[in-house]
């Protein structure tokens, strides 16, 4: 089977997006260019073998036709693994590797490989993103790293040593691990991201700085890999090019662009002197199409559209997007330069692959958060195995009608300081600047920085050497109030709605969207008592619980790291749903929950005292790790063992 078609895909909804992807399946060899040792196999995994088991082997592709220099984003992710036959060779012994290479050219260059991981004609403008399995001595590291190469020919000049520590492929290759590595190169700068299943890593920024490249032309996008003295096989399993281009919004109706409709009639006189008297075209004429039909001038449709809502109260509403803006759609009437609304925001997102248990990735790059996409689907909820029953009861079936994003981790100290210095307030200093607009029930009792009235600080007077400590940043924050946990979910998804009826604007997910993330197995599989699965013997069975799974019942005295536990994680790839801190919800608390609230979608908007908690935290007793336990708490109060996973709407 041949390596997969050359699919463009554009995304209309919202955001203005080409995708060249590469799947190991398909019949059109002209997608692709080998070169060198490189060859598709077939199988059960479908892949292309960049070199073959021989020293000095030379493999190279190029991912189909060349893409527009002067795209706003250029996102290349590609999935690499690495065997070797015998013994894995110590450290830095290997070398070789393997380079993602964005190549300035208006020609059908030809990638030829080398020990250098791909070599241009000198002066071509070249950037590689390359790992690098071998030593640099005085270039570099010696152990093995990435590096970013900026020359036509980086084996004849210094690169740019980046000494991440990843969990390279010598100590994940016998195990079939592989390394993830998204590179984005937008507006002059190139921001690497890697990220792995194996060891708890997650995913990361291990490069972000200003790169030289043109920004005209078309430029060629290739994977090379060379072996060094020992024999090794490189195994490319993936390969995506997502371009990305801002369009322009507007607010149909709004031909003067001013950002407001019905307001005067100088929207009705902007039409009628473009399309009667002559005039210029305005900046967006798509905002002069009232009525949508796709047409401003030839008849006088829009203006007696827009008389009749405006003045007359005999008419619709404009069509959307109308009353907010958004991005024309591909038979609007053009919108060249929009004085009002401008262009989209650039998407928050980037896409990092699936992780080893099948699922789709994104990293959102506000706050450095891997992302998990979580499917619509339906589960049983409550207590199925008869543990502890009480409010887990009756146990019913629930359906989530849409697919979600669930944050991978739990939001760590490094996280939440960079969200208190993105609005203005750092800690014990904090002067009651910044703040967020909740405006729920509750909100009175809190100022700007997320501080009961009357107790500014006391998070800081209770975790400062914790949360302040380096050698904490990537434990989970605790001592986080349910206000606390909506504020930084809101601001890292850009969230500026105020229905608070829709649980989708908190970025939390609701106790449904949690209890399903953390205890679905598949669609023939038993619901999991615990992330980890456990759905055999009793709830405090050693086995189930063990240590090896979750961080509960006080055994370090404190928190482990947001990446710990790797075997615990959930069917979805989630880690530390059980145990290590207890998680807000968007849910109240109400104790009859599982009979009075609807079955699809289920959100408890309105209660009285509480807010839900789930997962059970690292004191926590054995009961409280389950997927299924309820665990009633004041929004105003945290604890030590108290933090949050922040969730997101699927792209």
């Amino acid at each position: 089977m041949l390596l997969g078609a050359l699919l463009l895909l554009s995304n209309g909804g919202l955001r203005s997006e080409e995708i060249i992807h590469f799947e190991l399946v398909g019949e059109n060899a002209d997608a692709i260019r080998l070169a060198g040792a490189a060859r598709v196999v077939d199988g059960d995994r479908r892949l292309v073998l960049l070199t073959d088991d021989s020293p000095q082997s030379l493999g190279a592709v190029w991912a189909g036709a060349p893409v527009a220099a002067s795209s706003r984003r250029i996102l290349a992710h590609f999935e690499y693994s690495l065997s070797v036959p015998g013994p894995m060779p110590v450290e830095g012994e290997l070398g070789g590797g393997i380079q993602l290479i964005f190549a300035y050219s208006g020609e059908d260059l030809s990638l030829k490989g080398g020990e250098s991981l791909g070599v241009e004609p000198a002066g071509t403008p070249y950037l590689g993103v390359a790992i690098d399995l071998g030593e640099d001595g005085d270039r570099g590291p010696s152990e093995p790293h990435f590096e970013i190469n900026r020359d036509s020919d980086p084996g004849l000049g210094p690169s740019l040593a980046v000494n991440e520590d990843i969990p390279d492929v010598l100590s994940t290759g016998l195990a079939g691990a592989t390394v993830r590595v998204s590179a984005l190169l937008e507006n002059g700068r190139l921001r690497v991201l890697a990220a792995t299943d194996h060891g708890g890593y997650g995913a990361r920024v291990v490069f972000d700085e200003p790169v030289s490249m043109p920004r005209t032309g078309s430029l060629r996008i290739g994977i090379a890999a060379a072996c060094a003295e020992t024999s090794a096989i490189h195994r490319l399993h993936s390969l995506d090019v997502r371009l990305e281009n801002p369009r322009p919004t507007f607010l149909r109706g709004d031909c003067n662009q001013d950002g407001s409709v019905c307001g005067s009639v100088s929207d009705l006189v902007r039409i009628v002197q473009r399309c009667f008297l002559d005039s210029p075209p305005p900046p967006c004429e798509a905002a002069c199409d009232a009525d949508g039909d796709g047409r401003v001038c030839g008849a006088v449709t829009d203006v007696v559209y827009l008389a009749s809502y405006c003045f007359l109260g005999s008419g619709m509403p404009p069509p959307a997007p109308w009353p907010g803006c958004a991005a024309a759609s591909e038979d609007s009437p053009s919108c060249e330069d929009p004085a009002f609304c401008g262009s989209e925001l650039p998407d928050p997102l980037a896409w990092l692959g699936r992780n080893d248990r099948g699922h789709r990735e994104y990293f959102r790059l506000i706050d450095g958060m891997p992302m998990v996409e979580i499917p619509a689907g339906s589960f049983e909820q409550g207590d199925a195995f008869f543990d502890f029953g009480g409010d887990e009861l009756p146990v019913h079936r629930v359906t989530i009608t849409e697919p979600f994003l669930l944050a991978k981790f739990e939001v760590s100290n490094r996280q939440y300081r960079k969200f208190l210095e993105a609005i203005g307030c750092d800690g014990p200093r904090c002067a009651g600047g910044g703040g967020y607009d909740y405006t729920g029930a509750g909100s009175e009792d809190f100022d700007g920085c997320h501080y009961p009235e009357g107790e500014e600080g006391l998070l800081w007077a209770r975790n400062g050497d914790y949360f302040e400590s380096l050698d904490f940043a990537d434990h989970p924050v605790v001592w986080i109030d349910w206000f606390d946990a909506v504020a930084y979910s809101r601001w890292a998804n850009t969230e500026t709605s105020t229905d608070w009826e829709d649980f989708r604007v908190y970025g939390l997910p609701t106790v449904s969207q949690w209890e399903y993330s953390a205890r679905w197995r598949g669609e023939d599989a038993s619901p999991g008592r615990y992330p980890g699965g456990g759905s055999e013997g009793r709830f405090n069975s050693p086995v189930n619980i063990n240590t090896e799974l979750c961080n509960h019942a006080n055994p370090l005295g404190r928190t482990d790291t947001v990446c710990s536990r790797p075997a615990g994680r959930s069917w979805f790839g989630l880690y530390n749903q059980g145990g290590n801190v207890y998680e807000w919800t968007a849910d109240w608390y109400v104790a009859d929950a599982y009979t009075s609230t609807p079955r699809t979608d289920p959100f408890a908007s309105a209660g009285a005292v509480f807010r839900q908690l789930r997962g059970g935290g690292w004191f926590g007793p054995p009961f409280s790790i389950r997927s299924a336990y309820r665990c009633s708490f004041r929004p105003r109060d945290g604890d030590a063992d108290v933090g949050f996973r922040p969730t997101s709407r699927a792209p």
